[in-house]
């Protein structure tokens, strides 16, 4: 009787862990120039719509498939070192509130309770 139970539970446990997505994910490339990249996870493609550097060079453009609540930059230190209110699908951050080095941007988006995030490096 003992092994009815015990065999359907390991075998249940064993098919879990299994089947359990515990990858972080691959980085996607949204947009790369000589002086920058900014990426994502592939398992954030489906809420970044397009990542664009204005024609003067001077700014980010990042679409997202649902409206944008705010965006926090994290400096390479992991503190938030500026937080945008967005409203829109849309933003256009100034790429002077960045020197050369590694940042993370965290989207709030609506619907969403965890941050979305894309990582910029410049060069």
């Amino acid at each position: 009787m003992k092994n009815l139970i015990l065999i359907p539970m390991f075998l249940f446990s064993f098919l879990t862990l299994a089947l359990a997505n515990n990858d972080s994910g691959n980085p996607v490339t949204l947009l790369s120039a000589e002086s920058m990249t900014v990426s994502i996870e592939d398992t954030e493609v489906s809420t970044f719509v397009s990542a664009e550097m204005t024609e003067d060079q001077n700014n980010f453009e990042f679409e997202t498939s649902k409206k944008i609540k705010f965006v926090q930059i994290y400096g390479e230190d992991g503190r938030i070192s500026f937080q945008l209110t967005v409203g829109s699908n849309k933003v256009r951050i100034n790429k002077n509130l960045f020197d050369k080095g590694d940042y993370k941007l965290g989207f709030k988006v609506e619907g969403d309770s965890q941050l979305h995030y894309a990582n910029v490096n410049l060069n």
